[in-house]
């Protein structure tokens, strides 16, 4: 299964951390709780608040395109936010101030140096649903548009199951 459109929906939204390719490990079935956006559409009056869905471990191999830095120097290295708690919808992040909690860290930090393939391991989750033509497909979590945000670029991120 191809989940490169799915782990970069974990990655920040101005593209400077890419997805180069990701690798499937595992899956395990389970209910997912419907983020709260998807719970009041008016197509679902019957009032569920889970659906089948999947918890699917991966590999993926990350690099980090400098941006923003205008005429200053590009650092050497900067920090890579992983997360690193299996039930956590939390999203890689390149930089900024730590969010660790000592004692209760939720991000592996590592150093990841600009145009440098990194291989990292993640968590996944993912609906089963359909494509347009009525396929088999599973709709990935909308990490970007968090559970409870409607934000207007949001769109549902669809991976092909193989046969």
């Amino acid at each position: 299964m191809d989940l490169k459109l799915g782990v970069a929906e974990q990655t920040p939204r101005e593209g400077y951390l890419q997805v180069v390719s990701a690798k499937f490990l595992k899956a395990e079935p389970l209910q997912l709780r419907l983020p709260a956006m998807w719970q009041s559409d008016p197509d679902r009056a019957d009032g569920v608040k889970t659906a089948p869905g999947y918890r699917i471990a991966y590999e993926a191999v990350l690099q980090w395109i400098p941006q923003g830095f205008g005429r200053q120097k590009v650092p050497a290295s900067l920090p890579l936010y992983a997360p690193n708690r299996r039930d956590t919808l939390a999203s890689f992040r390149v930089g900024g101030q730590n969010m660790n909690v000592p004692g209760r860290e939720r991000y592996t930090v590592t150093p990841i140096e600009p145009r440098k393939p990194l291989t990292v391991r993640g968590t996944l989750y993912a609906f089963v649903g359909q494509n347009e033509q009525k396929q088999p497909a599973l709709v990935v979590y909308p990490y970007r548009g968090r559970a409870g945000s409607f934000d207007d670029s949001f769109k549902k991120v669809l991976l092909p199951i193989p046969r």
